[in-house]
């Protein structure tokens, strides 16, 4: 059945602060740039949804499409934010080349500790943590893109490096010798 456009304004007019919930949910606060947008995005979509809606949410099943409507805005949201995420792609990294090469500029003495040093990481980081350790000691990579590498804020890569570094401050007399 066909809605009429005066049932569609209604909806819009009666489920409105779904919408905004659905963005506040999603972090969206109305100071964001693309808060409008994302609005307009969600009505739009909130019409198809009540077009799909089997029942009559102004009357007896309100609840129902309440439930309905907030899930579907939710994960289209979710979707739109999914479209619009940078990526950041960084070159492959190759974990034993970057290793080797830091060996072999030390002295003969530091690539021995070097080398006790790097066998205590890997048995005591998992190969995550390794990586992270690899891309923050190198000096070609900012903070920022790390983090959009990992997907992360640059307040969790602090929270992680500080981790690294409690996991291997046992280790850090190995380097000292």
């Amino acid at each position: 059945m066909r809605k009429s456009i005066v049932e569609k304004e209604s909806i819009l007019l009666q489920f409105d602060p779904i919408v905004h919930k659905t963005l506040n949910r999603m972090g969206i606060r109305s100071t964001h740039l693309f808060y409008e947008d994302y609005a307009q995005e969600l009505r739009i979509k909130m019409i198809a949804l009540y077009e799909r809606f089997e029942g009559n949410p102004i009357d007896n099943e309100r609840y129902q499409f309440i439930a309905y409507a907030s899930k579907g805005l939710y994960w289209y949201l979710l979707d739109l934010l999914k479209k619009e995420r940078p990526t950041v792609s960084l070159p492959s990294i190759d974990l034993d080349a970057l290793i080797h090469s830091s060996i072999q500029e030390a002295p003969f003495q530091s690539q021995v500790n070097l080398l006790a040093f790097i066998s205590s990481m890997q048995n005591v980081l998992t190969l995550e943590e390794q990586g992270l350790f690899w891309l923050l000691n190198d000096d070609s990579l900012t903070l920022r893109e790390i983090a959009n590498y990992y997907d992360l804020s640059i307040p969790a890569i602090h929270k992680r490096k500080a981790k690294l570094q409690a996991k291997l401050s046992p280790y850090k007399n190995i380097l000292k010798n």
